[in-house]
């Protein structure tokens, strides 16, 4: 589900989710519920650094738009559109509208 959603390949993802974990942004669990399955949890140390990334990125982006946000409602609505029909295409499933 992760790697459908992320465009890449089971075996990417896995490499991906480790590079993660040793960075100890994110931690594995097994379920409880299936003991075959696991869920993958963000720390808070991964939080921390996510909320950096999206600061920076929030300042660039609103610096590049000549701090504009007259169409914001508009071009998050757009954004959520492309978002969902990427992940739709990638598993093949037909989009849906992500919550803005």
């Amino acid at each position: 589900m992760i790697a459908a959603a992320a465009g890449l390949q089971r075996t990417n993802l896995s490499t991906t989710l480790r590079g993660l974990e040793t960075k100890g942004l994110i931690e594995r669990r097994i379920s409880e519920d299936d003991r075959r399955g696991v869920t993958v949890h963000v720390t808070e140390h991964g939080r921390t650094n996510y909320a950096l990334v999206r600061r920076e990125w929030a300042t660039a982006v609103a610096a590049a738009a000549g701090h504009d946000t007259g169409d914001l409602d508009a071009t998050l609505e757009l954004l959520g559109t492309v978002e969902a029909g990427l992940v739709a295409a990638r598993s093949g499933t037909p989009p849906t509208r992500p919550a803005v």
